[in-house]
């Protein structure tokens, strides 16, 4: 597509996020976390958000290559610092019930050889920190989206040139996202409603247990009695009903915490904040994972 093409989808991206994604009510600050290359976009979703009424758009930016920087010439004794003020923002945001975006596009390749040990502390360190934030739970409207950034592109489409490659995926992302139709609110509304369909029926079936079976996975999830499924939409103590996550096919049920028994084997790589995780399974015996594999990365998947 050509640029003014582009520019139109980019900005439809932006209201679907802002209007059904978050369901931003006027008045709302918005808290939006993402890289340096996503600004074209941030800057779309801010303008959406302004003209929706938000009070205030704050951008916690993240510069990548700083992030590895630290890893390759920081002291390993210092990796377990988080700012105290970074814990401050997030509490005030949760404690007056703002929205919050989050975009992830991060390179699925940043921490390559970068010692397991040393992200795996890192990221222990962050967790330990945001512990606290964990009674805000449920507090605001939240939503995840994705973007097309030049990292992610060039891993999926690795043949192209990294202009070609974001051309694709931005077009991909429009397809799943709903953007290309002529409608996209009215087309998420309507897709809202299928997976409330769904997350009925099953509701209603009342299962004991899911049996999950694959090449590498045999696992069995037992149900609690009085499970409900969920799924579509999710409704926040601050009244906002919104969808959380632009895309989204599921619905989802929470698992009986002692009845999980078996194997399962990832199809797909798992990028957790720039470490690639390939080629990982986990056993589970009653609930509790007592193995961890994995091809690549095995210290962060296990901690």
């Amino acid at each position: 597509m050509n640029e003014q093409e582009f520019d139109r989808m980019l900005t439809k991206y932006a209201d679907v996020v802002v209007k059904v994604g978050l369901n931003l009510r006027k008045g709302q600050k918005l808290s939006i976390r993402a890289i340096i290359d996503d600004a074209p976009f941030i800057r779309k979703v801010a303008e959406s958000a302004y003209k929706a009424g938000a009070k205030y758009v704050d951008v916690l930016w993240n510069d990548e290559r700083i992030s590895r920087i630290r890893f390759e010439h920081a002291d390993p004794e210092t990796l377990g610092e988080v700012p105290n003020w970074l814990l401050s923002r997030y509490e005030d945001h949760y404690q007056n019930g703002e929205a919050e975006l989050a975009v992830y596009s991060t390179d699925p390749d940043l921490l390559a050889g970068i010692d397991p040990e040393l992200i795996a502390k890192e990221r222990t360190a962050r967790a330990k920190k945001f512990e606290p934030l964990r009674k805000y739970e449920n507090v605001s409207n939240w939503c995840v989206v994705a973007t097309a950034s030049p990292a992610w592109a060039r891993k999926v489409f690795p043949g192209l040139s990294t202009e070609d490659a974001q051309a694709k995926l931005w077009e991909a992302i429009f397809n799943s996202c709903r953007v290309d139709l002529p409608d996209p609110m009215q087309a998420w509304y309507d897709h809202r409603d299928n997976l409330i369909k769904y997350k009925n029926y099953l509701s209603a079936k009342h299962y004991s247990a899911l049996h999950y079976k694959a090449p590498g996975t045999d696992l069995t999830i037992g149900l609690p009695e009085k499970h409900v499924w969920q799924g579509a939409e999710a409704s926040f103590k601050n009244g906002i009903t919104c969808i959380v996550n632009i895309p989204t096919e599921e619905v989802f049920t929470l698992p009986d915490k002692d009845k999980v028994n078996g194997v399962v084997s990832a199809t797909r790589p798992l990028n957790l904040m720039g470490a690639l995780i390939e080629d990982f399974s986990l056993t589970f015996e009653n609930g509790r994972a007592v193995k961890v594999t994995a091809k690549r990365a095995k210290a962060i998947c296990a901690n």
